[in-house]
């Protein structure tokens, strides 16, 4: 392809923003809020990294049965839950509702399958403030009543009189079994997966029927918010899960830039729909417990999908980076997703904002031939000037 036929790449909105100094003090704050509500007794705080990485191991494996039902109930899994999963779950959810175009409007009814601890409504109230004045009623549906009971008292000691503007209302029952009103907004995070487990025919059966658990309580204008671990298992779960939502009527908002098949489920397509990013601004005291749990880490993961029952209009010219810059023979690559599939970027040097999950505005050229590898269409991309690119 000669050069005037190369894409350009006119604008990249990162996906997960560096956090602001009120995130990373809200997060660096929330120990003592843990402290408050769900003291350690010096025993337990002993164990704590042990509890966190078994309970890690039964909640991360791709085989096996997972962990148990109700596996909240049992005080270990509860500390460890509640000073490891919770605080990363916010981080995560935190970094990605900062960066999303996601809201709520007032009045709004938020319906919240597997809330566990209010991980989402208090991950709304940390990074969304703007939502924090509004009279907003959540839903919040788990089967163990302990991590309902847990999540309200943070959630309260987190907000303060303030909080006072959003109800809360507990749901100790099944997912399925969630009250059956319409919801302006649906939302579910590390909960679904649970829900999945199975293969072929069973495993199809049991997408039917979160698809139904969630469309059956969804308003005619309402939105769903779903986040699930950066896993194989997560990623293909929601990928496939988009697929069956999209024949409803449902169409995707984001990650995604359009309503077509998703390109992520061909045969030949190794990876799946997630988002990685450094973990900057991580509270000392949650990497303490991190190492000490030999589970370091320097970045996070997630896969998610925020759908509308509305009709949104896409821009066929926007694209989301759904993977790394890599090593070419030619300089280097990524790959971006669109409505024609995905592409396979190159380019000799880094466009500037070129990382996971960013947002971009381009021109590209008409598809025309595959990587024999991936089957992703080739797109070279012009390079910008010295200096310029990252």
């Amino acid at each position: 392809m000669s050069g005037d036929q190369a894409g350009q790449i006119l604008r990249a909105a990162p996906l997960f923003p560096r956090p602001s100094g009120p995130l990373v003090a809200a997060l660096a704050g929330y120990r003592k809020a843990l402290e408050a509500v769900h003291p350690l007794k010096p025993k337990h705080r002993a164990g704590l990294p042990g509890d966190v990485k078994r309970l890690s191991l039964a909640l991360t494996a791709e085989r096996g049965p997972g962990p148990q039902a109700n596996y909240l109930a049992s005080p270990a899994n509860l500390s460890a839950y509640l000073y490891y999963f919770l605080p990363w779950n916010l981080y995560r959810l935190s970094r990605l509702f900062t960066g999303l175009d996601f809201d709520i409007p007032d009045g709004a009814t938020v319906l919240d399958l597997g809330s566990g601890p209010l991980t989402l409504a208090q991950a709304l109230w940390i990074s969304r403030p703007r939502l924090r004045t509004r009279k907003l009623r959540f839903l919040c549906v788990d089967q163990t009543g302990q991590a309902l009971r847990a999540g309200r008292d943070l959630f309260e000691a987190l907000t303060g009189e303030e909080g006072r503007a959003w109800t809360i209302e507990l749901i100790q029952a099944p997912a399925h079994k969630a009250p059956q009103e319409p919801c302006d907004v649906v939302m579910a995070a590390n909960a679904l997966n649970e829900l999945s487990r199975g293969r072929g025919e069973e495993g199809h059966e049991a997408l039917e029927r979160i698809c139904e658990m969630l469309l059956s309580r969804l308003d005619r204008e309402g939105r769903l918010m779903l986040v699930e671990p950066g896993t194989r298992l997560g990623g293909k779960l929601l990928s496939r899960l988009r697929d069956l939502i999209i024949e409803e009527g449902v169409s995707p908002l984001a990650p995604c830039t359009h309503a077509e098949p998703c390109p992520m489920l061909a045969p030949r397509w190794r990876s799946w729909c997630h988002f990685v990013f450094p973990a900057e601004g991580v509270p000392d005291w949650l990497a303490s417990i991190t190492k000490q749990a030999e589970l370091d880490k320097d970045r996070a993961s997630l896969s998610f999908l925020h759908m509308s029952a509305g009709e949104p209009v896409y821009d066929p010219a926007r694209y989301r980076t759904v993977s790394h810059r890599f090593a070419l023979p030619t300089g280097l690559g990524a790959y971006a997703c669109g409505a024609e599939g995905l592409r396979l970027m190159s380019f000799p040097r880094a466009p500037r904002g070129l990382v996971p999950g960013a947002l971009l505005d381009a021109k590209f050229p008409a598809p025309d031939k595959r990587d024999s590898k991936s089957g992703a269409w080739l797109t070279p991309v012009a390079p910008e000037p010295e200096g310029q690119g990252r």
